[in-house]
């Protein structure tokens, strides 16, 4: 079984010779030093990563085929053409392909900040904080807004919580 177990292994690395690449700005400006991360198209594990160079280019080699999420983790920043849920590019890898001009052109994201207190006055203490896109009526929508930092959606010992990285737009908090 372990013979069989590491061959399984060394087959899925061989596949694994896909690549994403592109650049990664702010406004019109080179954005270096930002976290590029690539998941499962669940984003819900990081199978490989790279870091923008000086002119804001990056590149990750080594990716298996299949659906893939790439995403710049820059929690001060937002992507403009997709405020809510699109926080990354989807693509379909197809084994050995190399995939160029994957760029991000990101904005900074707004703050919202406030203090929770209870009926005498005194602060609320590591109180959960929602974040809820609304529609211009003011009814919820299906999107989620997407956690970094999940240390910030609580109060802190004064009562206050400051959300940064918003993306513009309607909120419920």
């Amino acid at each position: 079984l372990a013979g069989a177990a590491l061959a399984q292994t060394a087959e899925a690395k061989s596949k694994a010779t896909g690549s994403v690449s592109g650049r990664v700005t702010i406004g019109d400006k080179p954005a270096p030093g930002i976290v590029i991360a690539v998941g499962g198209a669940n984003q819900s594990n990081i199978t490989a990563q790279a870091t923008s160079d000086a002119d804001g280019r990056y590149r990750i080699g080594g990716l298996a085929a299949g659906q893939i999420v790439i995403t710049p983790a820059a929690p001060l920043y937002v992507l403009p053409t997709s405020p809510i849920t699109g926080t990354g590019k989807a693509l379909t890898l197809s084994a050995g392909e190399a995939v160029d001009g994957i760029d991000f052109k990101l904005t900074r994201g707004g703050v919202i900040t406030g203090r929770i207190v209870d009926a005498d006055g005194r602060p609320l203490i590591e109180e959960r904080i929602n974040l809820i896109p609304v529609e211009e009526n003011g009814a919820a929508t299906r999107q989620s807004f997407p956690r970094y930092n999940y240390q910030m959606y609580l109060t802190d010992d004064r009562g206050v919580y400051r959300l940064y990285g918003v993306p513009a737009g309607r909120y419920k908090v």
